[in-house]
C-alpha cells in the first residue's frame, strides 16, 4: 500500500494486485485539544505565559473504522466510508490566568448550580471520570456521539499528457483547454458528513460561545495572511497578493493543462442533536441557573459549485427560570401589609423549520 501510494509513476496493470484493508482504531480516555484563539493565531513565546485558549474534548472510548477496498484497476471512482463512535464526551474550556476573563469565568464556575435528574448539582456527571487540568472549566457533556463520513472520489492517476496515442489521455484533453474548460463539465467529488449526538448537556456562558464561534472561523473561515508589524516599510514595498483561487498558484501556466485538478466538490453536512439541556450560568448561591430543553435540533447544509442550501429544524423549546429569592414589597392601601412571594417564569415556542438557499 505504501509503495502504491508513494509512487509517482503511471499505474501499471501488471503490478496491480486487488486488496482490501479493514482498519480499526480504538482508544480509551482520549483528550483532544483544539486551539480556539481569535484569528487562528498561536502564542509560541513561552509555554508558561502563553495566551492560548483551548477547547478540551475528553472521551472515555473512541472507535474509528474504515475500509480501503481496491478491487479494480484505475476505477472511475472510489468510495470510502468512515465511522467514528465516541461515548462519554466531556467538553472543557482551557484559558490562561493572564486572560482578562479568567477570574470572571472562575467566579461563575465556582458558584454555579444547575438542575439535573438527580437534583441540583454544581458539576457535571463526567467531571470525576477524567483527570483534572489547571485553568480548566466545564462546558458540556454528551453521552454518545456518532460520526459518519461518506466519500466518493474520482480517481486521477498520473499521466503523461504528451502521450496522445493513449485513449485516456485523449479523453482528458477532450474536456477542454485552459481557455474553454469549465468545472461543470466534470462530475462532482462527494463528501457526506453526518453527526449524531445525544443526550447533550451544556453549560453556557459568553466566553464559551465566543470561543466556539472562533473554532468555526478557524476551521472553515477564510485563509489569513500575516504581516510583520515591526517592518512596515518592507510590507509596503513587498505587498502580498492573495488570489481567490489557490489552484492558480499550484498549476503552472507553462505546463500542460490538466482539467482533473479543477473537479468540483459537493459537500453535505447533517447534524442532529437529541435531548438537549442548556444551562445559562451565572454567579449564584441561592437559586439554580435558568434551564432550557429541546428534544431535537437538526441542521443540514449542502454546498456545490452553483449554490448553498441550509435547513434548520428544531422541536419545541422550553425555558424555565426560577427565582427563589424572597421579595417583600409594601402595597399602598389603607392598611399597609407585606407580601412574600416567589416567582417562576416559563417560556416555550412551537417547533420551527427554516431553510435558506
Amino acid at each position: 500500500l505504501i509503495n502504491d501510494w508513494s509512487s509517482s509513476l503511471p499505474p501499471d496493470i501488471y503490478s496491480f494486485a486487488p486488496f482490501i484493508y479493514n482498519i480499526t482504531l480504538r482508544g480509551d480516555h482520549i483528550e483532544l485539544l483544539v486551539p480556539c484563539n481569535q484569528g487562528n493565531w498561536l502564542d509560541c513565546s513561552n509555554v508558561k505565559t502563553a495566551e492560548n485558549n483551548y477547547l478540551s474534548l475528553c472521551a472515555k472510548t473512541l472507535a474509528l473504522t474504515f475500509p480501503l477496498a481496491f478491487y479494480e484497476f484505475c476505477p472511475k471512482n472510489a468510495s470510502i466510508d468512515l465511522t467514528v463512535e465516541v461515548s462519554d464526551v466531556l467538553a472543557r474550556l482551557v484559558i490562561p490566568r493572564n486572560n482578562r476573563m479568567y477570574y470572571v469565568v472562575e467566579g461563575i464556575d465556582t458558584h454555579k448550580q444547575f438542575y439535573t435528574p438527580d437534583g441540583i448539582k454544581s458539576q457535571l456527571s463526567l467531571s470525576d471520570v477524567f483527570d483534572k487540568r489547571d485553568n480548566c472549566f466545564e462546558c458540556g457533556e454528551v453521552a454518545h456521539m456518532k460520526i459518519l463520513v461518506q466519500i466518493l472520489l474520482h480517481s486521477s492517476p498520473p499521466i503523461d499528457l504528451n502521450r496522445t496515442d493513449l485513449q485516456y489521455v485523449q479523453h482528458v484533453k477532450s474536456i477542454g483547454n485552459r481557455q474553454t474548460f469549465h468545472p461543470n463539465k466534470l462530475e462532482y467529488d462527494i463528501f457526506n458528513i453526518e453527526l449524531d449526538m445525544g443526550p447533550v448537556n451544556l453549560l453556557l456562558h459568553g466566553l464559551f460561545l465566543k470561543n466556539l464561534w472562533w473554532v468555526k472561523d478557524n476551521l472553515f473561515g477564510w485563509n489569513q495572511v500575516y504581516h510583520d508589524i515591526h517592518e512596515p516599510e518592507l510590507i509596503r514595498h513587498n505587498k502580498i497578493m492573495v488570489n481567490d483561487d489557490p489552484l492558480l498558484d499550484i498549476i503552472d501556466a507553462n505546463q500542460p493543462f490538466d482539467p482533473r485538478y479543477f473537479r468540483p466538490l459537493m459537500v453535505t453536512l447533517r447534524v442532529a442533536l437529541h435531548n438537549i439541556t442548556a444551562h445559562l450560568l451565572h454567579h449564584t448561591d441561592l437559586e439554580p441557573c435558568p434551564i432550557g430543553f429541546c428534544e431535537r435540533l437538526c441542521v443540514e447544509m449542502t454546498t456545490n459549485l452553483d449554490e448553498t442550501k441550509l435547513q434548520v429544524l428544531f422541536l419545541p423549546v422550553n425555558i424555565y427560570v426560577e427565582d427563589t429569592i424572597v421579595v417583600s414589597f409594601r402595597e399602598l392601601v389603607a392598611d399597609c401589609y407585606f407580601y412574600e412571594n416567589s416567582h417562576e417564569f416559563i417560556l416555550f415556542n412551537t417547533s420551527v423549520c427554516w431553510g435558506a438557499e
